[in-house]
């Protein structure tokens, strides 16, 4: 139990609220019994054992773009200062990683036992949801914790002590957000934090790592870095924020967009949008007017703004945060080309490299994801239910289905085209999001599938030779990972148009195989009702 468990209750929000229900065994509030844990009655007597996929979605991937860019944008001003350090930048990395991931499952044990998650409309919550339990949760946060203190500690050994004291700190952020008998992130300073850890203390921390004892201190270079990953950092939890606004009042949490209302929230994620490419634009001042590439974070972050202006609410909001995201990691990619690059190679290594960070890019998945949008409206034939003999056993009498009861379920509960991104539900055992590879393969016939993915890494081979020359004619050096984004994107576009009819096949065989799966499908069920 977090430090806030002996917490008093008239001391929390939730507690003093008149309407909470009471227990009518103890006649208490079931707030103030969670508060001094008591575990709810749906969780009495069983052991809660959350899967993989439901830990990995609990650690809220979407949020580590956060913890990525400070590193990139540290280590571009440090490598324009000078040679960077990599292993001391791979350190600054895992102890960023570590302490996002640290903070999301911190903040969900401490907002779950709270209850102030009982009406998110946002990702899994492990312990709000009921899927893990308490303990559990924060066991994986200070696990999380004590990676990133063994990393950080290492640097400190290879640098300066009184880098354990902001380690230290940088914890105790990560746990008091949401943690303890007073959280700051329930009195609106959430957003000043973000800034200052995600901003100046993660841009600084790994530019100073990576140049101690070389006698090079670029102040201005850093610090305008630091202004607009934390600018655009602080929009991403001005959003959630945003987007929590209405369940946060009723349960009494006073976050900065509480505070301030609708209006003034949405006019401050529009400020710190503008503040992020003021930064950028110091940067190309303080290094080289090459860093204005960093401007292209414009495009998702601009995308954004217009959602956020435009009054969007709930649900809709989360497409906000994976834009200012993507526009982070963008500006901290992008942005980086100083005097001196990040991954500024030549030659042939820089082929091998750019290639090699194509393949690990999740091309296969995009490739899926394109297909299945051509499918359009037939795209209910694909749902788990029809690609059940291709994915899983089909369920026999002997297992205790019942089929006519599923039937009603599925009649009741329409499957959408969106399960594909998730468990096909009626498939017992089938994998989650990646494997729709797998099923586009399957059903569009592997000669095909893997005629267009080859026609596509041609395509991008094919881009990136166009803007390696390009490059190579207009700048001395060459920033190879700007070389590779502006490749994808080219690349991305072009296929298109350029590969129309190829993926228009490979849709068209998707669904007349997925028309046959369903036919035999059926074939099986009727035999079996007929047994």
């Amino acid at each position: 139990m977090s430090s806030g468990s002996g917490a008093s209750a008239a001391s929390h929000p939730r507690s003093s609220a008149t309407t909470s229900p009471v227990d009518p065994a103890t006649g208490r509030s079931p707030a103030v019994l969670t508060l001094r844990g008591y575990r709810p009655p749906a969780l009495a007597g069983s052991r809660l054992v959350a899967t993989t996929a439901q830990w990995i979605e609990g650690a809220r991937p979407r949020t580590l773009p956060v913890a990525v860019a400070p590193v990139l944008a540290g280590t571009a001003v440090a490598a324009y200062a000078g040679e960077p350090v990599w292993w001391r930048a791979a350190l600054a990395l895992v102890v960023s990683l570590a302490l996002q991931v640290g903070v999301n499952y911190a903040n969900d044990y401490s907002d779950g036992i709270r209850g102030t998650d009982d009406e998110r409309v946002g990702p899994l919550r492990l312990v709000g949801s009921r899927v893990a339990s308490p303990g559990h949760v924060k066991a994986a946060a200070f696990g999380c914790f004590g990676i990133a203190g063994v990393a950080g500690l290492v640097l400190a050994l290879a640098t300066a002590w009184w880098l354990v004291v902001v380690g230290l700190l940088c914890v105790a952020a990560a746990w008091y957000y949401t943690g303890g008998s007073r959280p700051y992130g329930y009195s609106g300073l959430g957003e000043v934090m973000v800034f200052v850890f995600f901003g100046l203390v993660a841009v600084g921390g790994t530019t100073y790592v990576q140049l101690a004892g070389t006698g090079r201190a670029p102040w201005t270079a850093t610090l305008a870095a630091a202004v607009a990953i934390g600018a655009l950092a602080c929009a991403i939890l001005v959003a959630n924020n945003l987007r929590d606004l209405a369940s946060d009042a009723v349960v009494g949490k006073r976050t900065l967009a509480v505070l301030l209302g609708d209006r003034r929230t949405r006019l401050l994620y529009a400020a710190l949008a503008a503040l992020a490419l003021v930064g950028v634009v110091v940067l190309a001042v303080a290094t080289s007017p090459w860093a204005l590439l960093g401007l292209v974070a414009v495009v998702p972050v601009g995308r954004a703004t217009r959602t956020v202006l435009g009054g969007a609410e709930g649900r809709t909001l989360i497409a906000v945060l994976a834009q200012t995201g993507a526009g982070d990691l963008l500006l901290s990619l992008a942005g980086g080309r100083g005097g001196r690059v990040t991954a500024g190679v030549r030659g042939r290594s820089a082929f091998v490299v750019a290639l090699a960070l194509r393949v690990a890019t999740p091309l296969p998945v995009q490739l899926a994801q394109e297909v299945l949008v051509v499918v359009g409206p037939d795209r209910a034939a694909l749902d788990g239910r029809l690609l059940g003999p291709l994915v899983a056993p089909v369920d026999r009498p002997e297992h205790g289905v019942d089929h006519r009861r599923q039937d009603e379920h599925d009649e009741q509960e329409p499957q959408h085209a969106s399960s594909l991104s998730g468990p096909p539900k009626g498939c017992p055992g089938a994998a989650a999001g990646s494997r729709a590879v797998g099923r586009v393969r399957r059903l569009g016939g592997v000669k095909a599938f893997w005629s267009y993915t080859l026609m596509r890494i041609g395509l991008f081979l094919a881009s990136f030779a166009v803007v390696w020359g390009v490059y190579a004619v207009v700048a001395d050096t060459i920033n190879l990972l700007v070389v590779v984004l502006l490749a994808g994107i080219i690349s991305a576009v072009a296929s298109w148009r350029l590969l129309q009819g190829p993926r228009e096949r490979l849709a068209e065989s998707v669904q007349a195989r997925a028309t046959r799966a369903s036919e035999r499908f059926e074939e099986m069920r009727a035999k079996e009702d007929a047994d």
